[in-house]
């Protein structure tokens, strides 16, 4: 099974009512939270991996200018035909150096890089894309505390996410 598979099959499992709502409100009052947190407005987000689009429903509500970069072509089908604007491919595929981004968003993203190499080229190339007071948001499970969950949960993970191996990338 390839990795477009994987994904494919990711996302046919929409989550139950419940969970999905749970989900949904999880990343309302994170992007919530960001946004306080933010000295100044946030007009243009990108999010790299949307998932299900729960996020990026809450930036368009938000009325927020929302782009997202993805490698699945399922997830890509998926947030294009509800009316996302976003990329097929990597982060460094879509570089464009004259495009900025206020908020630049990471759930559940950054523990999938292959290596921590890979990790901190990630990062690498989403700075290049930030505006000049614009942020990186990075959600993600801390392997420490998790211990072998962390890989047996999911087969992708790769680098270990910390608070401190992340904030060493940053």
């Amino acid at each position: 099974m390839g990795e477009s598979d994987l994904y494919s099959n990711y996302i046919r499992r929409e989550p139950h009512d419940r969970s999905r709502r749970f989900i949904s409100n999880w990343h309302r009052k994170l992007l919530e939270h960001a946004l306080r947190d933010s000295e100044n407005p946030v007009e243009n987000v990108l999010e790299i991996g949307p998932g299900h689009g729960y996020f990026a429903s809450h930036v368009v509500n938000m009325g927020m200018k929302y782009e997202f970069v993805d490698t699945s072509p399922a997830v890509y089908a998926k947030m294009k035909s509800e009316g996302f604007d976003g990329y097929l491919g990597t982060v460094g595929d879509f570089l464009d150096s004259t495009k900025k981004f206020d908020l630049i968003w990471l759930s559940h993203v950054l523990e999938h890089s292959p290596t921590w190499v890979d990790a901190r080229q990630l990062l690498s190339d989403l700075a290049g894309l930030l505006s000049s007071t614009g942020k990186i948001v990075i959600i993600g499970p801390d392997a420490q505390c998790w211990g072998r969950e962390f890989w047996n949960i999911d087969a992708t993970h790769g680098f270990p996410t910390t608070l401190r191996n992340v904030a060493q990338l940053a």
